[in-house]
């Protein structure tokens, strides 16, 4: 497994192989010769070249003997711009990759030649096969997007389900709590019931020992509208005499009586007025 360090170092030896070939050597064998790629060792003291020639195997001859020529040339060049503490011993090696390629295409080359209705098949076949990979490549976008929504959903659905869970397991504490209440409420459900009979009881009682409002009676005259009551104008006949001192006694009495009547309806009246 090649390393980025020896990435980078087999990108710098292609480039001044070819700078060396085409722009600093002078011998035309080398400037036919194309670098395909570079891979230098692990330990960076031997590095391989592969390079491609045109014009078939004498030129592939030609180019092989040059390189042989000018090998501690090339390796003084690229010792230069390479920039390492020890310069790679370099080895070349024709790239058959390259041939292979051309081979291929001339053999392509000839067929679609030989056959045009293979070549507008395989053209139309090429823009099927392109349509349906467009329609391919909108389908997995669409998929994606609905993958994408289907995910917000799940996640939208479980925050819901762990809220109803929350409330549920309120709820429950909530009805534990109601029992709990209501095991305790009898208990103070039968005092509560002992106490309303009881105040029934009282109330009751009250009731019975309440007095009845008395009767009014009716007021009584006072004497002073007594003495202010006219006196009869000619008195009744008495029948006997007995009966006629009797009624001399009584006015006589009520003579007597009158002044007294009205020194204690005075009093009354100034008690009154002292109490107003």
């Amino acid at each position: 497994m090649t390393t980025r360090r020896q990435e980078k170092i087999n990108r710098r030896l292609m480039a001044l192989c070819a700078e060396t070939f085409l722009l600093r050597s002078q011998d035309p064998r080398l400037n036919a010769i194309n670098v395909t790629r570079a891979q230098i060792s692990g330990d960076l003291k031997k590095a391989l070249i592969f390079y491609s020639v045109l014009g078939g195997a004498e030129k592939e001859a030609q180019a092989k003997k040059a390189l042989t020529q000018a090998k501690g040339y090339i390796r003084a060049q690229v010792g230069e711009g390479l920039g390492l503490k020890a310069v790679p011993e370099l080895s070349f090696t024709f790239d058959r990759n390259p041939e292979y390629a051309q081979r291929l295409s001339r053999l392509l080359t000839d067929l679609n030649s030989k056959n045009p209705d293979l070549l507008g098949t395989a053209t139309e076949l090429n823009s099927k096969n392109s349509d349906l990979l467009g329609t391919e490549t909108e389908l997995n976008s669409k998929n994606l997007d609905l993958l994408t929504t289907e995910t917000e959903l799940n996640s939208k659905n479980l925050d819901l389900l762990a809220r109803e869970t929350e409330l549920n397991s309120k709820n429950s504490d909530l009805l534990t709590t109601e029992t709990e209440l209501n095991s305790e409420n009898p208990d103070l459900l039968g005092p509560e019931t002992e106490l309303n009979s009881k105040n029934f009881d009282l109330l009751a009682k009250v009731k019975a020992t309440e007095t009845p409002p008395l009767e009014s009676s009716p007021p009584k005259k006072s004497a002073r509208l007594k003495s202010l009551r006219p006196k009869s104008s000619a008195p009744a006949k008495s029948s006997s005499p007995k009966s006629s001192a009797a009624a001399k006694s009584s006015r006589s009495k009520s003579a007597t009586a009158a002044p007294s009547t009205r020194s204690s309806l005075k009093k009354s009246d100034s008690k009154s007025e002292g109490l107003s």
